[in-house]
C-alpha cells in the first residue's frame, strides 16, 4: 500500500486538475468547486499526516487530524455531488444537507455499535470514535456515490462507473483489512484512511476530465430526497434497538447519535409532507379557473388528451358570451367578473356529471362532453344556448346575454390540440354568422386557417418582424376633380398589400382581419406615414384624403399619428383631409366630435364619408366640425335615372353649401351623372370616369395633364368660387 506521502502527492496533483475543471464553466461548475475544497482537504491533512509520520509525532494528533479532515472532506464530497449537474439539475433539493447530516450521524452510530461490540478490551475509546466518524464518513460519501451514480444515470456509462467502483474496491478492501488490524491488534489505520481520501481526490480528478453533452441532463424528482430520509430513520431506529438488545446494553454515544439522525430525518420528512401536500395544491391551483373555481384551458387540454388515450368518443363545445364588452362598460369589470361568475355556476348545475366545464379566459367557456357524438354535443349546443338566454340579474339589472357555441368531435380530430382548435373554428364562425350553434366544417376551416396566416403575415409586415419575406404594403390614390375646372384638387389614399404568393390584394382582402386582430391603429399609421410623405411631393393645391376607422377615432392614438405623419413629411397640416365614415360618428358621437375638434385646432380637414348610408341627424352637420360631406356611391349611381335620389342629393348639397360644407361625390362612373352633380352645384367628384386607384408616380404624371387650379378654401364652396 502506498504510503501518505504517495498519496499526497497524486491528492495534490488532483487538486490541481479539479481546480481547472472548476475554472472552465459549465453547467456542472458547482461539483468541481466543491469537490476541488474536498481535494484541498485532503491534500492538508495528508501533509499533516506525513509531518507526524516522518518526525515520529504523537498517533493521537494524527487520529485527531484525520477526524476531523474526514468531517470536512465529507461535507465538502457530498455537497458537491447532490449538486451532480451532468444529468440532473442545477440546483441542490432544500432537504440534502439535513439527509447528509442525518446520514453521517447514523453511519458514525453504526461504526460505534460495530465498534463498541468488537474491539479488544482496554482499546481506547477516543480512537474508537474517532475511528467511527472517519468511517461514518466513508460510508456517506460512498452511498451518496451511488446514488447520483444510479440516480442521474451515469450508471450506464462505463467510465465513470467504473471509477466510482474503484473507489468502493479502495474504500472496502483497505478500510475492512486496516480497521479490523486496529480493532484487535491495535495498530494504526492512518494507511487506509490515507489511501480512501488519496483515492477518492484521484478518482474525482479522473472522473472530471469526462464531459457529457448537455442535452442528456434531466430533472431530479422529490423521491430521492425522500427515501434518503426514511431510510435514515429507519436506520436510527434499527440501530437504538440493535444497541439495546445485544450484550453490553445500549451505549450513550450510539443513541445520542441515532436520537439526532432520527430528529433530523423525522423533521425533514414532516416538512416533505408539507411540501407535497402544497404541490398538490398548487397542481389544482394551475388547472383551475380562479374567478369562477372550474378548471381552466390546461385542465381542458389535459382531459381531451386522455380521451384520445381511452380511444371513447368525446365532443368540445368552445362557447363565446356575445356582446360581453358592453356588460364591462356598463357595469365595470368586478360586475363583468360576477355575470362570468353566474354564468359559470348555471351551467355547472346543468350540464351531465361526467362533462368537464372550463373557462378559457375573459368571456370563453369550453365543455368537454365525453362519451357523446357529435349529433348529441349539437342538442348539448341548443340546450346551453338556451340556458344563456337567460337573463342574469346583478347589481339589481337584468341582463340578457347571446352567445356562440362552436361543437366538434375527436372522431375527425387527430389529437387533443386539434380538437379543441376545430370547436374553436366553428366557434368562430357561429361568431360571424350573428351567434347560435354551428358544427365544425372542414371547408370552412381550409378558409379560416388561410385568414389565419394572412393575419399574421399582416402582423409581420406591420410590426417589421424578421424573418421569410410578407411582402409590403402599398398606397395607391384615386384623384379628386373639381367640378367646374375639371382639375384634380385632390387624392384619397387606398391602401394595397403586395403579397409575395397571393399578388396585389385589395382592401376587403386584409382589413377586416387587421380590424379583429386590433391592428387597424398601426395600419392606420402606417397609411398615413406613407401618404403624408407621396403628398408632399404633389402641387401644394392637392389634397391628401385619408379614411380613418371607428377603432381608430376613439384611439388615443390617433392625433400622435397624424402629428408625426406631418412632422416628418412638411405636409402642411391643411392639405391633409382625414374621412370619418357616418356610422362610426353615430357609434360614440361624443368621442368622434372631441376628435374632429381636436384635429381642426390643428388645422387637419375633417370630412364626414360614407354620406346618407348612417341615417344620422342633419344636427351632426351643424355640431361637428366637418369640412366636407362625401356621397355614398348609393346615391350616385342612381342620380341620373333616379327623380327621388336627385331630390335628396339636391337638398343635401344645398344644406350643405348654407352650413359652409363642401360636397364631393363618390363612385361617378359616366358623364350623365358628372352632368347632373355639375348642375346641382356639387364642388368636387372621383370615379372610374376620371381613373380607379393608382400608383403615386401615375398620379404625378397625370397632375401636368389638367390645369392647376387651387382647391376652393375651407367653407367655400366651388359655385361660389366661380361666381
Amino acid at each position: 500500500m502506498l504510503e501518505p506521502a504517495a498519496w499526497l502527492v497524486a491528492s495534490a496533483v488532483a487538486a490541481v486538475v479539479l481546480h481547472r475543471r472548476a475554472r472552465s464553466g459549465g453547467l456542472d461548475v458547482v461539483v468541481w468547486q466543491w469537490l476541488w475544497r474536498a481535494a484541498l482537504v485532503v491534500v492538508a491533512m495528508l501533509a499533516v499526516e506525513t509531518v507526524i509520520a516522518a518526525t515520529g509525532g504523537p498517533l493521537a494528533l494524527s487520529g485527531a487530524v484525520l477526524g476531523v479532515g474526514s468531517v470536512l472532506t465529507t461535507l465538502a464530497v457530498y455537497r458537491g455531488l447532490v449538486h451532480w449537474n451532468r444529468d440532473v439539475t442545477l440546483t441542490a433539493a432544500p432537504g440534502d444537507w439535513s439527509n447528509g447530516v442525518s446520514s453521517l450521524l447514523t453511519g458514525v452510530a453504526l461504526a460505534e455499535v460495530i465498534g463498541a461490540r468488537v474491539s479488544p478490551p482496554g482499546a481506547d475509546p477516543w480512537a474508537l470514535h474517532g475511528m467511527a466518524v472517519q468511517v461514518g464518513a466513508l460510508v456517506v460519501v460512498l452511498g451518496t456515490a451511488t446514488t447520483i451514480l444510479v440516480i442521474s444515470g451515469l450508471a450506464r456509462r462505463a467510465l465513470p462507473a467504473v471509477l466510482i467502483a474503484v473507489v468502493w474496491v479502495v474504500v472496502v478492501v483497505d478500510g475492512w483489512s486496516e480497521v479490523r488490524a486496529l480493532l484487535t491488534e491495535g495498530s494504526s489505520e492512518r494507511l487506509v484512511l490515507a489511501a480512501a481520501w488519496g483515492g477518492l481526490a484521484v478518482c474525482a480528478a479522473a472522473i472530471s476530465t469526462v464531459r457529457v453533452s448537455a442535452d442528456q441532463r434531466r430533472d431530479a424528482s422529490s423521491v430521492a430526497t425522500a427515501v434518503g430520509a426514511v431510510v435514515v430513520l429507519f436506520a436510527s431506529l434499527v440501530l437504538v434497538v440493535v444497541d439495546a438488545a445485544v450484550p453490553g446494553g445500549p451505549s450513550p454515544v450510539t443513541f445520542t447519535l441515532s436520537l439526532l439522525a432520527g430528529l433530523i430525518a423525522a423533521t425533514r420528512l414532516t416538512r416533505l409532507v408539507g411540501e407535497l401536500a402544497d404541490l398538490a395544491d398548487s397542481r389544482v391551483e394551475a388547472r383551475t379557473d380562479m374567478l369562477t373555481g372550474v378548471a381552466n384551458r390546461r385542465a381542458l387540454v389535459e382531459a381531451v388528451e386522455a380521451t384520445y388515450a381511452l380511444e371513447s368518443s368525446t365532443s368540445l363545445l368552445v362557447i363565446d358570451l356575445d356582446g360581453f364588452k358592453n356588460v364591462n362598460d356598463r357595469l365595470g369589470h368586478a360586475g363583468g367578473d360576477e355575470v362570468i361568475r353566474q354564468i359559470a355556476d348555471r351551467l355547472r348545475r346543468h350540464l351531465p356529471a361526467d362533462a368537464l366545464l372550463a373557462r378559457f379566459g375573459g368571456d370563453e367557456f369550453a365543455i368537454v362532453l365525453r362519451g357523446t357524438g357529435l349529433d348529441d354535443a349539437t342538442r348539448t349546443a341548443h340546450d346551453v344556448l338556451a340556458l344563456l338566454a337567460v337573463p342574469v340579474e346583478v347589481r339589481a339589472q337584468r341582463l340578457g346575454l347571446g352567445a356562440s357555441v362552436g361543437v366538434a368531435s375527436n372522431e375527425l380530430a387527430d389529437h387533443g390540440t386539434d380538437l379543441v382548435r376545430r370547436a374553436d373554428t366553428a366557434m368562430y364562425m357561429a361568431k360571424r354568422a350573428g351567434g347560435g350553434v354551428r358544427t365544425y366544417d372542414a371547408a370552412v376551416d381550409d378558409e379560416v386557417q388561410r385568414r389565419h396566416l394572412l393575419l399574421e403575415d399582416l402582423r409581420g409586415v406591420l410590426l417589421d418582424e424578421p424573418g421569410a419575406a410578407r411582402g409590403t404594403l402599398v398606397v395607391h390614390y384615386q384623384p379628386q376633380v373639381d367640378v367646374v375646372t375639371d382639375a384634380v384638387v385632390g387624392a384619397e389614399a387606398l391602401v394595397r398589400w403586395r403579397h409575395p404568393v397571393l399578388g396585389l390584394l385589395p382592401p376587403m382582402e386584409f382589413l377586416p382581419l387587421a380590424e379583429e386582430a386590433g391592428l387597424m391603429p398601426a395600419l392606420t399609421a402606417h397609411v398615413l406615414r406613407t401618404a403624408a410623405r407621396d403628398a408632399a411631393r404633389w402641387p401644394e393645391h392637392v389634397r391628401l384624403a385619408v379614411n380613418v376607422s371607428a377603432t381608430c377615432l376613439s384611439h388615443p392614438g390617433l392625433l400622435g399619428a397624424v402629428e408625426q405623419a406631418l412632422a416628418t413629411s412638411d405636409l402642411a397640416a391643411d392639405r391633409l383631409v382625414v374621412e370619418v365614415t357616418e356610422t362610426s360618428l353615430m357609434r360614440d358621437p361624443e368621442v368622434a366630435g372631441d376628435t374632429m375638434r381636436r384635429l381642426r385646432e390643428r388645422d387637419v380637414v375633417v370630412s364626414i364619408d360614407d354620406y346618407g348610408t348612417g341615417y344620422a341627424s342633419l344636427a351632426y352637420l351643424h355640431d361637428l366640425p366637418a369640412h366636407e360631406l362625401k356621397l355614398d356611391r348609393s346615391f350616385t349611381v342612381r342620380l341620373a335615372t333616379d327623380a327621388r335620389t336627385r331630390a335628396i342629393v339636391s337638398g343635401t348639397i344645398a344644406i350643405a353649401h348654407r352650413l359652409g360644407v363642401e360636397v364631393l361625390a363618390e363612385g361617378v362612373e359616366d358623364t350623365p351623372t358628372l352632368e347632373v352633380l355639375r348642375q346641382l352645384g356639387c364642388d368636387r367628384w372621383q370615379g372610374f370616369l376620371r381613373a380607379p386607384a393608382v400608383p403615386v408616380d401615375d398620379l404625378v404624371a397625370g397632375f401636368t395633364a389638367t390645369p392647376a387650379v387651387p382647391a376652393p378654401r375651407t367653407g367655400e364652396s366651388a359655385l361660389q368660387q366661380r361666381a
